[in-house]
């Protein structure tokens, strides 16, 4: 709903000489807009000893989750000179939401930064994902290096499943940080991608996202070591509908936008 809390771990306000609560311009943003399901931060996230990180979605205070055979590998890392959920080394590890909690329709925007492994090396970085019963479902957001020979040099996103046809959109820079915008409609069967602001590349698919109770969303890929690698996630807002089905939905997504890239630095 409009105006929810957006909650910081460890924060407790309310009362005298209480902490005060966090909520940057693009927080602000986000929690006005209705259809706010998830808010994930790194600076909200902690590092466990000995690997992992802990912590929970902001929005509703969901545990987080280390998913994966290398779940250890999962840090917060200062990349560009901010947080970032990352890795320690390469290998199969996700930071995941609860099953359950995934829906049809999204619209995730997430601020990246491209690791120069991932810009140049041999495997894609999965940066946002739907799984389903240990399967994958859906692909959010990949990047393929520039030495790939499939979607060479791209960002994509598959909407509600992992195959073709694609949105797809030029990788930023290795060693930036960039805004990603990925929607997809499950009503119309449209996905949307954008980087930094830039027009959204769509296509038009016929099939659907087929969540259920054990299907989650997840913060790199926990099935193999195709997830972070030497790249990170500062931030995800993630609305549990398509924002660009309306106006006020499209423009709301451009202040985030806005706010976001003032936050990272990205021109």
């Amino acid at each position: 709903m409009p105006g929810q809390l957006i909650i910081l771990p460890g924060v407790n306000a309310g009362g005298n000489g209480g902490a005060r609560i966090d909520m940057n311009t693009a927080d602000q943003i986000a929690a006005r807009m209705p259809d706010l399901k998830h808010v994930i931060s790194a600076r909200s996230l902690k590092a466990n000893v000995g690997g992992g990180i802990s912590g929970r979605c902001r929005a509703t205070g969901a545990l987080l989750l280390n998913t994966g055979s290398a779940a250890s590998t999962l840090t917060i890392k200062q990349l560009g000179s901010r947080p970032a959920i990352g890795q320690s080394a390469n290998g199969a590890a996700a930071l995941s939401l609860p099953n359950g909690t995934a829906t049809a329709s999204y619209c995730a925007v997430m601020a990246i930064y491209m690791g120069v492994d991932s810009k140049t090396g041999t495997a894609v970085t999965n940066w946002l994902n739907t799984i389903k019963s240990n399967t994958l479902l859906g692909t959010m957001a990949r990047t393929y290096s520039q030495v790939n020979s499939t979607n060479t040099d791209l960002t994509v996103s598959c909407g509600g499943d992992s195959g073709s046809p694609i949105a797809s959109v030029p990788n930023q820079a290795a060693g930036t940080w960039g805004v990603v915008v990925a929607d997809w409609n499950d009503d119309t069967g449209i996905v949307s991608l954008s980087l930094n602001g830039g027009a959204y590349v769509t296509a038009t698919k016929t099939t659907k996202h087929l969540v259920d109770a054990n299907t989650a969303v997840t913060i790199g890929y926990p099935l193999t070591a195709s997830s972070l690698r030497d790249s990170g996630v500062g931030d995800l807002y993630l609305f549990s509908a398509s924002q660009l089905a309306s106006s006020y939905g499209k423009g709301r997504i451009a202040d985030l936008v806005a706010a976001l890239k003032s936050q990272y630095g990205v021109a």
